[in-house]
C-alpha cells in the first residue's frame, strides 16, 4: 500500500475482465476501500458479488454499480447506478445478461455487427486465440464491438487486410500510444464502431428506464462525467442537468478521472447542491484504456481524490 496517500474513494471504477483480487490489489495498494465497481449495461451479479466478497477480507467497502448509455433530447451520455439491491427484480430485467432487455439488445448487436465487419472484407474465424472472444460474446458481454474487432486481429486470414491499413494504424498509434498492445482492435473500433463511425449504431435504453430500475432497487442514478461528449461538436448533457433532476436523477459527478485535472468541477457541483443532489465522482479506471488507477486517477499525475466519508452522503441522501 502506498502509505503516503490518505484513505479515499472511488466511484466509477469498471470490472471489465479483471479478477476480483487484481482488482482489489490495486484498489488497496492505493489506499482506496471505498469503491463503487460497475460494468457497462450488464450487472454480472455473480461477479460483482465475488468482488464484493473479496473486498470485505480486504477490509474495503464495494457498492454495486452499472453504467448506461442512454439518450436525451439527441445528447448520448451515461448515466451510474449506485448502491441498489443486485437481487431485486427489476434490476435483474433491466440489467442483468439474462434478463429480457438484455438478451433482445445483444443478438441484435451481434448479428449487425458480425454482418457489418464482413462486408468490411474481414474474416471472424474461430481459433485458440480468439476463443475466449467468442466465448464472452455467448456470455452476452456488452462490448461486443470491441470482442468482435479482436476476433477480426487474432484471425490469421486477415493479415492482407491490416497491411492495406499499416499507414491509418501508424497515424492511430501516434495518436494513441497506450493501445499499443491491443493496436488492431482499438483501431478496427474505431474506425468502424465508435460514435459517429459507419457501424455505430444506438443500442441504448431508455433513460427512464435506466432511472426506475435503478430506484425500484433501491439505488442512486448518478449522470456520469457530464463534461464528456461521444461525438465531436455535439452538444454536452450539461444543457440539461437540471431537467435530468426534474425527471429522477439522483446526482451527477463532479470528479473525473481524466477531466478537469482530476479537480472536483466546482461549477457542476453547485448546480448539483442547489437541488439537494449527490455529488459524486471517481477515476472512471478500466483496463481497456489504462491510463487512470484507482482512487487517484489519470497516470502520471494521479490528483485525484475523493473522501471516503462521501459514501455517507449516498446513505444521507436515500432517508
Amino acid at each position: 500500500m502506498n502509505e503516503q496517500l490518505k484513505e479515499r474513494a472511488d466511484f466509477h471504477v469498471h470490472l471489465g475482465d479483471r479478477t476480483a483480487q487484481d482488482l482489489i490489489t490495486e484498489a488497496v495498494e492505493q489506499n482506496t476501500r471505498t469503491i463503487a465497481v460497475m460494468d457497462r449495461g450488464n450487472t454480472r451479479a455473480s461477479k460483482l458479488k465475488e468482488v464484493m466478497e473479496v473486498g470485505r477480507s480486504e477490509g474495503a467497502l464495494i457498492i454495486p454499480g452499472i453504467e448506461s448509455f442512454t439518450k436525451y433530447k439527441d445528447v448520448m451520455f451515461e448515466l451510474i447506478g449506485l448502491d441498489f439491491d443486485l437481487d431485486h427484480p427489476e434490476i435483474q430485467r433491466a440489467f442483468s445478461s439474462d434478463g429480457e432487455v438484455n438478451i433482445a439488445k445483444h443478438c441484435q448487436k451481434v448479428e449487425f455487427q458480425t454482418r457489418f465487419l464482413r462486408e468490411q472484407g474481414f474474416l471472424l474465424e474461430h481459433n485458440d486465440q480468439n476463443e475466449p472472444q467468442w466465448q464472452a460474446i455467448n456470455e452476452r458481454a456488452l462490448d461486443t464491438a470491441y470482442r468482435l474487432s479482436k476476433i477480426v486481429s487474432l484471425t490469421p486470414n486477415n493479415a492482407g487486410l491490416f497491411k492495406e491499413l499499416e499507414d491509418e494504424l501508424q497515424l492511430h498509434l501516434e495518436k494513441y500510444p497506450y493501445h499499443a498492445g491491443d493496436l488492431k482492435a482499438k483501431f478496427l473500433y474505431g474506425k468502424y464502431f465508435a460514435a459517429g463511425k459507419p457501424g455505430f449504431r444506438q443500442w441504448f435504453q431508455d433513460y427512464k428506464t435506466i432511472i426506475d430500475a435503478i430506484h425500484a432497487g433501491s439505488g442512486v442514478v448518478i449522470i456520469a462525467h457530464p463534461e464528456f461528449t461521444h461525438t465531436p461538436n455535439a452538444p454536452k448533457i450539461t444543457t440539461y442537468i437540471e431537467e435530468l433532476f426534474d425527471e429522477g436523477a439522483d446526482g451527477l459527478e463532479g470528479w473525473y478521472g481524466t477531466l478537469n485535472g482530476d479537480q472536483l468541477n466546482i461549477s457542476l457541483a453547485e448546480r448539483a447542491q442547489a437541488r439537494g443532489k449527490l455529488v459524486l465522482g471517481g477515476s472512471g479506471r478500466d483496463t481497456s484504456y489504462n491510463n487512470t488507477r484507482i482512487g487517484i486517477g489519470e497516470i502520471p499525475a494521479g490528483r485525484l481524490y475523493i473522501p471516503p466519508t462521501t459514501f455517507l452522503d449516498i446513505q444521507k441522501y436515500k432517508k
